[in-house]
This record gives C-alpha cells, sequence and structure tokens, in this order.
C-alpha cells in the first residue's frame, strides 16, 4: 500500500484526470501487474508479436502514436523507437516507472490526454452525458502508424462510474454512454489514413476451479468488431486475475483479439 500511495503522490496526471478517477485505475493496475507479473507474460509476449507485425509492415515511418501506454509493459518499446522518427505515447495519466524508463529515448514524447473527450464535460457537470470526441492525431495524416493497446475495453469504466455516482442518469442511459465511446473509438481508427494495430480484449470469463465458465461478461458493451479475416488477426486468453486476485473460487480469463492492420484484416462488408 505505501509503494502505491507514493507512486499516486509522485503521478502527474491532469486534475480532471486526478477528479475522475484516472489516476486511482492506473495505480491499480500496476499493482496487479507486479503481482501478476508471471501470469501475464504470455499475453504481453503475443501484443509484443502483434504491435512489431505492425511495425514491419508500416512502409512509412515518421511518427508512431499509442493510446493507452499505460505502464508500458505491452508495448515493444526498443521496436517503436528504433523504427520511427516520433513515438507519442498518449494516456490519461503516465505513471513514475513509465516516465522513468522513455526518458533516455529522444524521440519519445508522452502526452497526457483523455483519448475520448468526455472527461472534462463530465467533470463540468453538465445535465447531459456528453458524446464522445475522436483521439488525437487519429485524422492526422502525419501519423503512419497508431496502436490502440489494449484500451478499447476501458475506456467507457471511469467515465461511467463517475456519472453513476452522480445519481443523474438511470442504467439504459449509462449504457448508451459506454457503448458510444467504444464504437466511436472504433470509428475513429477505423476511418483513419494512418495503419491502424488494435488490440482489445472482447470478453471476460470467469472459470471455477474445474476450468468450467461460470459466468461471461461482453467487455466491449455490446459493441461488436466488424468481421475479421481470420488469417489477418490472431486471439488469444489472457489470464487476467489469477485465482485469488479477486476470489479465491475463480480466475478471470479474458479473450483478446490482435490485428496488425485494422483495415486489411476486416471482410469486405
Amino acid at each position: 500500500m505505501l509503494r502505491e500511495l507514493l507512486t499516486w503522490l509522485a503521478a502527474a496526471p491532469s486534475a480532471t484526470g486526478r477528479r475522475l478517477g484516472y489516476l486511482r485505475h492506473s495505480v491499480a493496475l500496476e499493482a496487479r501487474h507486479r503481482r501478476r507479473r508471471k501470469a501475464w507474460a504470455p499475453h504481453i509476449a503475443r501484443c509484443h508479436a502483434t504491435i512489431e507485425a505492425a511495425i514491419a509492415a508500416t512502409p512509412r515511418r515518421r511518427l508512431a502514436v499509442v493510446y493507452g501506454s499505460g505502464l508500458l509493459a505491452e508495448l515493444p518499446m526498443e521496436a517503436l523507437v528504433g523504427g520511427f522518427d516520433r513515438v507519442v505515447l498518449i494516456d490519461v495519466a503516465h505513471l513514475p516507472a513509465a516516465r522513468w524508463r522513455v526518458r533516455r529515448f529522444r524521440n519519445v514524447e508522452l502526452m497526457v490526454a483523455d483519448i475520448t473527450g468526455v472527461a472534462a464535460p463530465l467533470a463540468a457537470g453538465g445535465p447531459e452525458l456528453p458524446a464522445p470526441q475522436p483521439p488525437p492525431f487519429a485524422a492526422d495524416p502525419g501519423a503512419d502508424l497508431i496502436v490502440s493497446a489494449n484500451l478499447l475495453s476501458q475506456l467507457p469504466l471511469v467515465p461511467t462510474e463517475f456519472a453513476t455516482a452522480k445519481g443523474r442518469y438511470d442504467e439504459v442511459a449509462l449504457a448508451d454512454f459506454a457503448r458510444s465511446i467504444v464504437s466511436g473509438h472504433l470509428a475513429a481508427l477505423r476511418s483513419s489514413p494512418a495503419r491502424v494495430c488494435l488490440i482489445t480484449d472482447v470478453r471476460s470469463e470467469y472459470r471455477d476451479r474445474a476450468g468450467t465458465v461460470i459466468e461471461t461478461d461482453d467487455v466491449l458493451w455490446g459493441v461488436a468488431l466488424p468481421p475479421l479475416r481470420p488469417e489477418r488477426h490472431a486471439e488469444w486468453s489472457w489470464s487476467l486475475a489469477p485465482f485469488g486476485e479477486e476470489d479465491r473460487r475463480y480466475e478471470i480469463v479474458n479473450r483478446v483479439v490482435g490485428i496488425p492492420d485494422l483495415t486489411a484484416a476486416v471482410e469486405v462488408e
């Protein structure tokens, strides 16, 4: 707990990000990664392989942008730094360990930004739930590669939690709000002129000690990915919360999809 407190105090998110609770979530995620580093290792290796494939297939390498850079664990930093003239890592909070790791890379920039565009209007307390906005660089023709790194399912969590606590909105409005954030991010990625690498979990499975799935959760809030060509994407299981992390009776295993090139992976509709 002391380490988490010191991390919280040393982090430098925006005031809005701190108020909505993004920093708390980031610190908790870092702590879980420390505890479950071994269980997460296969997932992280698959993430690296997916992003490295995207880098190798990107012909022009001036600018790479990462949405949800987070702990940097899921990013092959050396490949990104060595492959592009400029790398912009975007997250709502960059914890001290991440800032320390990138300090030696002169072509890496850390940008503190709300990728959804809803945080500031929510914090301002308007009467309506805000519409999500395209993330930075999504429409920028100068961006050569955009990576959305295990972010899509996470985007609605803090905003809907904050909005729920206000007690102004019913469950239908909150669910529609969450779906709009997921679908908005996906639409921005699909319309981007850059090569887009998308890594996202799509389903959580709660498994007992016999391996039986006792519950499933659609983590994309009912938003489906477009039909994907089997040979253009990979799928794997991520042991997000092994037994004892949340409950001794079950583990949480997420199903993850990795797409090095979103445009090429989508079936012709």
